[in-house]
C-alpha cells in the first residue's frame, strides 16, 4: 500500500498530517511575523542610526558647502570612509543646486537618487539622503551608504533560532498527536472497516457492527450521513462545473466553517488547491480580519439572508490582501441553514491605489497651502517694497528739486539782467547744466516709476501735427543752434491713441538726439507712415553718421551711451530706454532703422483714431502787458532761496504786486486783509502744511473765491493728482519755469476777469 493510501485509510495519520499542516501554517506565520517584526528593527536602528549620523554630518559638512570649501569636503569625506569602512558604504555631496561636489567610497556601484531614506537588503545598505543647512538655510545635500551587515547578520541569528525552535516544537508536537491518535483510533479501526465495506456496496457488513454504545450510534449515523452526503455532493459537483468558470473566489463552507467547496477562482486568488482546503475552516486557513465584530456580521446574516462588505485574508505564500467578500445562506426544506457560500473578490490593488491617491490629495493640498501662505507672504513683501520705494521716489523727487529750483530760477533772472557778455554765457552754462540735471532726474524717476509699476497713462485721441509742434517748440533752440533744417511731413489730421504728454516726450527724445547728434547743417525729417491693422508710424530721421551694427543692441539699454559719453555731446543714456517703455506702456512699439554713413530713424507706431475735422486750437499765453491793472499776488514760501527767486522774477512784470509770507498762518493773516488776487502756496510748511492752509481758504468766505497754486518741488503722479483733487488750480512743480509760472498766473487772472 503506498503512502496517500495509507493516509486514506488510517485516521491516526490523518490526525497527525492535519496537525502537522496546522501548526507548520502557524509556525510559518510565526516565523513570517519574526521575519517581519527582526526586519521592521533593523530598519528602525539604521533610521536611528541615519538621523544620528545625519546631524553629525550638517555639523561636520555644512559651513564647508556654504563656503564652498569643496578640497575640505572631499577630505572629511575620504577620512570618515577610512575611519569608519564598516558603517559607510559611500558618501556623496551635492550643492544646493543638485550639482555633485564631493565625493568617497564605491559611489558608481551603489549611489541612490534623491530619497529620504531606501534600505535595501540585497546588498545590505541602507541608502540616505539628507538636506545640509546653516542657520535653517538649505546649502546642499549629503547622500551616503550605511552598512547593514552587522545589523542584518544579529538578524539572521535570531531567524536561526526561531527556526530551529519552531523545528523542536513541530517534532515534539507530533509525537504527542500520533501517540493520542493511536488511544483514539484504535477502536475505531474496526468501525472504519466496516464503514468502507458500506461505501463499497455491501450492506451485510455494514450491518456487522452489533452494539448499542456510542459506536453503533456512530456507525447508524455514519450510514445516514454518509447517504445524504453522497446525494448532496452529487448536487455540488453540478453546481461546481458552473462557479468554477467564475473568477471571483467561491467559498461554500458548512455552519462550522469548514469547506466544503474551493471553485477555481479561490485557487488562483488565495493560492492553495480545492484538495489542500477541504475540511479546513476557513477563518484559520484565511486568518481572517473582521472590520466588525463576527457575531455582529452573522446578526446580520441570519436576519437578511445576505452580509456584504470587505475582510482581510491571508494567502498560500504568508501574504495579505483585501477582498469584498458577499455572504449567502443556504437553507434545507426545513428553512434551517445547512451552509453559507462567500463570494470573495480580491481588491488590493484598488485600495492601494486608493490610499496613494488619498496621500498625494492631502500632499497637494499642503502643498496648495503652502503655496498659498508663501504668495501672500511674497505679496505683502512686495507691496511693502513698493510704498518703500514710491515714498523714497517722492522724498527724492521733493529733495532734489528744491535746490534745483534755485539754481534754474535764478539763472533764469540773470539771463534778462543787464549783464555783460562774458557773464551771460557763464549764466546760460548754469542753466543748461542745471537743465540737464533736471531732465535727468525726471528720467530717472520715470525709469523707477515704470519698473515699479507706478507709472499711470491717460490714453486719449491725440492729434499728431499738436504732439509735434509743441515738441518742435522745445526742441527750438537746440535744433537751430545746430543749424539743422527740419522738415515736418505729417499730415495734420492724423490722430492716434496715446497719453499726449507721454507722446510728447518720446517726440523731443527723438528730436534731441537727431539734433545732438545730426552733422553741423543737416536735416531732420518727420513723417508718418500707415501699417497694417490701422496702425500708424511717427518716423524721425537724421542726416547723422549712423549706429554701428555690433552697437544696435545695445541701443536701448539705461546708461548706455555707445561711446558718446566721451564726446561733447550732452546726455545721460536713459532717454531712448525711457521713451521705449513708454511706447509699450501705452499699448505701441518703438524701434529704429540705422547704418554707418546713412543717418538713424527713429520711429514709434501706436494705433491710429478716427481724424477729427474740428480740433481745439491750441491757446496761447502771454503775459499781461505792462499797461494793465496792477494784479497782487500773495506767495506763502518758508524758503528764503525760492521767495528770493520769485520776488526777482517779478522785478520785470510792472502788473503784479507780490506779498509774501514764510508760514501757514501769517499768509492766511495777509490773505484776509489784502484779499490778493491769486495765492502761490507752498505744500511743507511749518506748523500748518500747505492743504491745511487750502482748507482754511476754502471754509472762510473772505478768501475762498481766491484762485490757489500749488508750488512745491513734490513732482510725483500722485502728488499732481491729490494736489488738484484738493482744489488747486493749477500745481506747479519746481524748478519754477518763468514763462510757465506767468502762464499760469494769466490763465488764473484772465478768467477770474472774465469771471
Amino acid at each position: 500500500m503506498n503512502l496517500i493510501a495509507r493516509i486514506r485509510a488510517s485516521l491516526r495519520l490523518k490526525l497527525t498530517l492535519a496537525t502537522i499542516a496546522i501548526v507548520g501554517s502557524m509556525l510559518i506565520l510565526l516565523l513570517a511575523n519574526t521575519w517581519r517584526h527582526t526586519n521592521q528593527s533593523t530598519e528602525k536602528q539604521a533610521e536611528l542610526r541615519i538621523t544620528t549620523i545625519n546631524v553629525t554630518l550638517n555639523q561636520t559638512l555644512a559651513s564647508d558647502v556654504f563656503l564652498k570649501r569643496y578640497a575640505d569636503i572631499n577630505a572629511k569625506l575620504k577620512e570618515l570612509i577610512e575611519k569608519s569602512p564598516e558603517s559607510f558604504v559611500y558618501m556623496v555631496v551635492l550643492d544646493d543646486s543638485g550639482k555633485l561636489i564631493a565625493q568617497a567610497g564605491q559611489v558608481s556601484q551603489h549611489v541612490q537618487p534623491d530619497t529620504k531614506i531606501a534600505i535595501t537588503t540585497n546588498d545590505a545598505i541602507a541608502h540616505a539622503s539628507y538636506p545640509l543647512t546653516v542657520d535653517s538655510l538649505p546649502v546642499g545635500t549629503v547622500r551616503y551608504g550605511l552598512s547593514l551587515k552587522t545589523m542584518l547578520a544579529v538578524r539572521d541569528g535570531i531567524l536561526r533560532e526561531s527556526m530551529l525552535i519552531s523545528a523542536f516544537t513541530l517534532v515534539a508536537l507530533v509525537l504527542a498527536v500520533s501517540l493520542m491518535s493511536y488511544w483514539l483510533t484504535r477502536d475505531l479501526k474496526l468501525l472504519a472497516r466496516k464503514a468502507q465495506a458500506l461505501v463499497l456496496g455491501h450492506p451485510d457488513e455494514a450491518i456487522a457492527i452489533h452494539t448499542n454504545d456510542e459506536v453503533g450510534i456512530l456507525a447508524q449515523s455514519f450510514h445516514d450521513m454518509a447517504t445524504a452526503v453522497r446525494m448532496q455532493f452529487t448536487s455540488l459537483h453540478e453546481q461546481a462545473a458552473l462557479l468554477n468558470l467564475a473568477h471571483d473566489a467561491i467559498i461554500v463552507r458548512d455552519m462550522d466553517n469548514t469547506i466544503l467547496f474551493w471553485n477555481r477562482g479561490a485557487e488562483i486568488t488565495y493560492g492553495w488547491s480545492q484538495a489542500e482546503v477541504l475540511g479546513r475552516v476557513t477563518y484559520q486557513l484565511l486568518n481572517t480580519a473582521f472590520l466588525l465584530p463576527l457575531i455582529e456580521i452573522e446578526k446580520i446574516l441570519y436576519a437578511s439572508g445576505q452580509w456584504e462588505g470587505e475582510l482581510e485574508h491571508s494567502k498560500a505564500d504568508g501574504s495579505r490582501i483585501i477582498v469584498t467578500s458577499r455572504w449567502a445562506v443556504q437553507r434545507n426544506a426545513q428553512g434551517h441553514p445547512t451552509a453559507i457560500m462567500e463570494i470573495n473578490r480580491d481588491i488590493t490593488d484598488r485600495v492601494r491605489v486608493d490610499k496613494e491617491l488619498r496621500r498625494h490629495q492631502e500632499h497637494l493640498e499642503e502643498l496648495v497651502q503652502q503655496r498659498t501662505a508663501a504668495l501672500v507672504t511674497a505679496k505683502e513683501e512686495a507691496e511693502r517694497a513698493n510704498a518703500a520705494k514710491s515714498e523714497f521716489l517722492s522724498r527724492m523727487s521733493h529733495e532734489l528739486r528744491t535746490p534745483m529750483n534755485a539754481i534754474l530760477g535764478f539763472s533764469q533772472v540773470l539771463e534778462i539782467e543787464d549783464i555783460n557778455p562774458e557773464q551771460l554765457d557763464c549764466v546760460q552754462e548754469i542753466h543748461r547744466a542745471g537743465t540737464h540735471l533736471l531732465q535727468l532726474i525726471n528720467e530717472l524717476l520715470d525709469l523707477s516709476r515704470i519698473e515699479s509699476g507706478k507709472m499711470v497713462t491717460a490714453l486719449q485721441p491725440v492729434k499728431l501735427s499738436v504732439s509735434v509742434a509743441e515738441a518742435l517748440q522745445i526742441t527750438k533752440t537746440l535744433i537751430q543752434a545746430q543749424h539743422i533744417t527740419c522738415l515736418n511731413q505729417c499730415n495734420a489730421r492724423d490722430s492716434v491713441l496715446a497719453d499726449p504728454t507721454r507722446l510728447k516726450q518720446i517726440l523731443v527724445n527723438f528730436l534731441s538726439n537727431a539734433a545732438k547728434y545730426n552733422r553741423d547743417g543737416g536735416r531732420i525729417l518727420i513723417e508718418c507712415q500707415q501699417r497694417p491693422g490701422d496702425i500708424l508710424r511717427l518716423c524721425v530721421s537724421d542726416d547723422g553718421q549712423g549706429i554701428p551694427p555690433e552697437k544696435h543692441s545695445y541701443l536701448f539699454k539705461p546708461f548706455e551711451r555707445l561711446g558718446a559719453e566721451h564726446s561733447a555731446v550732452d546726455g545721460t543714456g536713459i532717454g531712448l530706454a525711457l521713451s521705449k517703455q513708454l511706447a509699450e506702456l501705452m499699448g505701441g512699439t518703438l524701434g529704429f532703422e540705422s547704418a554707418p554713413g546713412a543717418g538713424s530713424t527713429f520711429w514709434v507706431e501706436l494705433p491710429q483714431t478716427p481724424t477729427q475735422e474740428n480740433g481745439a486750437a491750441l491757446a496761447q499765453l502771454t503775459p499781461d502787458s505792462a499797461n494793465g491793472p496792477r494784479h497782487k499776488v500773495l506767495y506763502i514760501e518758508d524758503n528764503a532761496a525760492n521767495l528770493k527767486l520769485v520776488e526777482a522774477m517779478f522785478r520785470h512784470q510792472q502788473n503784479l504786486l507780490l506779498l509774501s509770507a514764510t508760514n501757514g498762518e501769517y499768509g492766511l493773516e495777509l490773505a484776509r486783509l489784502y484779499h490778493p488776487d491769486v495765492i502761490l502756496l507752498d505744500i511743507h510748511l511749518p506748523g500748518m502744511s500747505g492743504y491745511a492752509v487750502l482748507e482754511a481758504l476754502q471754509i472762510d468766505a473772505a478768501t475762498n473765491a481766491i484762485p490757489v497754486l500749488a508750488l512745491s518741488a513734490d513732482a510725483m503722479p500722485i502728488d499732481i493728482e491729490r494736489g488738484l483733487q484738493a482744489g488747486f488750480a493749477q500745481y506747479l512743480t519746481k524748478p519754477i519755469k518763468i514763462q510757465e509760472l506767468l502762464n499760469a498766473l494769466n490763465s488764473v487772472l484772465n478768467t477770474n476777469t472774465n469771471n
